[in-house]
């Protein structure tokens, strides 16, 4: 298989790929994950399509919950759920299929300045708790948390 099997925009399907790999051995967090892509969107310029709106812990889009579910079903991406305090972590990480697509995808030109895009997003956010995360992409995005 590749990227071309999949329903997904390609510059999606790379830049989620690549960004669950940078964590190892497994990408910690929903939320972060969600957050993050809406940074790399506003701030690296990042290509992702996706739209975000308010939500509980800030900017939210439902999609990258579905493509989360298409990887999985697809075989590319784990997904296990611990529940801790009451809150489900979801920890994601690549399958074989899933890195050797993320491979095949890295080889190619047009993804080599993503990727950039990917590893200084990381080098600037990797240290960072999810609580700076969700603050500093509510702050940039101008989305904020919905209150019941």
């Amino acid at each position: 298989m590749d990227e071309k099997d999949y329903e997904i925009p390609r510059e999606d399907l790379f830049g989620i790929l690549y960004l669950i790999n940078k964590e190892s051995p497994f990408f910690r967090f929903k939320t972060k994950l969600q957050k993050l892509i809406l940074i790399a969107r506003i701030e690296f310029k990042y290509p992702f399509s996706f739209s975000f709106k308010p939500y509980y812990y800030g900017p939210y889009c439902e999609e990258i919950n579905n493509v989360l579910g298409l990887l999985f079903l697809s075989g590319l991406i784990r997904t296990t759920v611990e529940e801790l305090n009451d809150n489900s972590i979801y920890k994601y990480q690549l399958t074989e299929d899933g890195l050797n697509l993320l491979k095949s995808l890295s080889n190619k030109e047009e993804f080599k300045s993503l990727s950039r895009k990917i590893d200084d997003l990381w080098s600037k956010f990797a240290q960072k708790t999810i609580r700076e995360i969700v603050d500093y992409a509510k702050r940039i995005s101008g989305i904020e948390s919905i209150t019941t």
